[in-house]
């Protein structure tokens, strides 16, 4: 079975300040969870991360940090129409994959645009990002770390295979984020059978619209059709949620469940 893995702010309680500390490397230890996605809320300082105390806190629980989510707005887009305003952006980004690198990670995940309400300009967006993605993709090679490109909901680019194999096609270095609630146009089998061994990390949620992140089973995902398809493009990543844990009446369940809906949704393709 694949390692159970989780985005860091799946792990925080409403209401409270979210802090990567010792609690939740702690936590994660405690819940058969034996990987981590650095992924911080907005306003949080991206450029004060400290990843050498990161690395620390992985080795003494034997979590191991997985991936960085690098933040996402109309501040960090590369595909901005403004170029200096992606320019900025991009140079952004080299510096938060060189403070990364001070620790174990090995595969960043960036959105390939924020959102998108202008159609017009949707081919400029797209030639723009697909340049400046690889140029990031060249630089993070230089310290041993892959670029992941998520797949995105809505009018965002990537939302749908056919601009996923696009914003890839200049670089190989470019790998997929699969975020299996963001496609929008076409299945995430479909999706997954096209891109195959591109997919070097997932998001794992369900929906009944996209983006609801919700968890596995409480949606309308064809989990043993994507789970079939995962083992046959050969995934051997780590399966990493990005859900939210809490019930209607807004009670944190069990972290621990994370774990038990993996073995589910993997008993399903026997």
């Amino acid at each position: 079975m694949r390692e159970t893995a989780v985005s860091a702010t799946s792990l925080g309680k409403r209401g409270v300040p979210f802090e990567l500390s010792d609690e939740i490397f702690m936590l994660c230890a405690n819940s058969d969870i034996s990987a981590i996605e650095v992924n911080l809320p907005f306003g949080y300082d991206f450029f004060g991360i400290d990843f050498e105390y990161l690395n620390a806190l992985s080795k003494k629980y034997n979590v191991r940090l997985w991936s960085y989510h690098l933040p996402f707005s109309d501040y960090f887009d590369p595909s901005a129409l403004d170029k200096t305003e992606g320019d900025k952006a991009l140079e952004d980004f080299k510096r938060l994959i060189k403070n990364a690198s001070k620790s174990d990670i090995k595969c960043v995940v960036v959105h390939p645009s924020a959102e998108i309400t202008i159609a017009e300009n949707r081919g400029v967006r797209m030639e723009n990002a697909i340049v400046r993605l690889s140029r990031l993709a060249d630089y993070a090679d230089l310290f041993g770390i892959e670029v992941a490109v998520e797949t995105l909901p809505r009018m965002c680019l990537g939302n749908c295979t056919a601009e996923i194999e696009e914003l890839i096609s200049l670089n190989s270095k470019l790998k997929v984020c699969f975020d299996v609630n963001h496609i929008e146009l076409g299945t995430q089998k479909e999706c997954a059978e096209k891109l195959g061994s591109r997919i070097v990390t997932l998001h794992i949620s369900d929906c009944v619209v996209t983006d609801d992140h919700l968890l596995p089973f409480e949606g309308k995902i064809d989990w043993k059709g994507l789970i079939t398809v995962l083992n046959k493009i050969n995934y051997n990543g780590p399966f990493l949620y990005e859900a939210s844990i809490y019930t209607k009446e807004n009670v944190m369940r069990d972290v621990r469940l994370y774990h038990k809906l993996h073995k589910k949704i993997e008993d399903l393709a026997d």
